[in-house]
């Protein structure tokens, strides 16, 4: 086995900064992604919309819900059913986190006992599309997944024409067919 020098922080590194971060916002966004928004309220480009200066997005991947008074499970329910009980996670302060760079799992630790996991599994390999992507107040773009990738780009700069957005489109049409799947 060889050792590669990576001058890029690892992922967890790079996602410190939302510990100590009130969610603010859970929402169910196209293709059935969940995001939380955390951190300082920035105008978004949608009129009369704003977004977080820290966004978790899901990419159609299972994710547990633990409250003191049971689990919300996203595997097996519409958006329909999930879109209010979702919002436990509004106005929960981040208080750890932890994540594991061989599986991409990842779990958020809030005030008064609620947690959020993600964890992907075999099937969300098959689709080759991040597990979750984090946006970061630097316009920054952490993607972890399929199986052991992880990515760290500019979230902010648009893709050459030809060059990601083909790749972007079967993206969306990949996530999906894994959140219908889950």
């Amino acid at each position: 086995m060889t050792t590669k020098k990576i001058r890029t922080p690892q992922p967890y590194s790079l996602m410190k900064g939302i510990l100590g971060q009130r969610c603010w916002s859970v929402t169910f966004a196209y293709g059935g992604e969940l995001h939380l928004h955390f951190g300082k309220r920035i105008p978004s480009r949608i009129r009369g919309q704003n977004r977080g200066s820290w966004i978790l997005a899901t990419c159609g991947t299972s994710w547990v819900i633990n409250t003191p008074h049971g689990e919300i499970v996203s595997k097996n329910h519409t958006e329909d059913k999930l879109a209010d009980q979702i919002k436990v996670l509004e106005r929960r302060t981040v208080s750890n986190m932890g994540f594991d760079p061989f599986t991409g799992h990842l779990w958020l630790s809030f005030d008064d006992g609620y947690a959020f996991h993600l964890t992907p599994s075999a099937e969300d390999d098959k689709c080759d599309v991040p597990y979750w992507e984090i946006f970061t107040p630097d316009n920054m773009l952490i993607a972890v997944g399929p199986r052991d990738q992880w990515s760290y780009t500019r979230s902010d700069v648009v893709p050459r024409q030809g060059s990601r957005s083909t790749s972007r489109k079967r993206s969306v049409a990949a996530r999906r067919k894994r959140s219908k799947a889950g």
